[in-house]
């Protein structure tokens, strides 16, 4: 890859393995999230029926599990 490292992120969920992805990638300066869900640590929904909530949750689940993992913020992100 032309000398550009690659950071699998991946945060443990039992998805991950069974399926083949991760949280989110990071290859040089860019990094790219995978589809997240407005789920807690333990895969309850949250928000049911409120798609205000449901983005919060997903925004916040972004945040913490893949940008915060590496090094980014929500004021990096350009594109979703």
């Amino acid at each position: 890859m032309n000398g550009v490292k690659r950071i699998n992120i991946d945060t443990g969920t039992k998805w991950e393995p069974i399926v083949g992805y991760s949280r989110a990638v990071r290859i040089g300066a860019h990094v790219y999230v995978s589809g997240t869900t407005a789920t807690d640590g333990e895969g309850n929904i949250i928000g049911h029926c409120n798609p205000y909530l449901q983005t919060v949750k997903a925004i916040g689940n972004i945040e913490a599990a893949a940008l915060q993992r590496t090094g980014a913020t929500l004021n990096d992100v350009v594109r979703t």
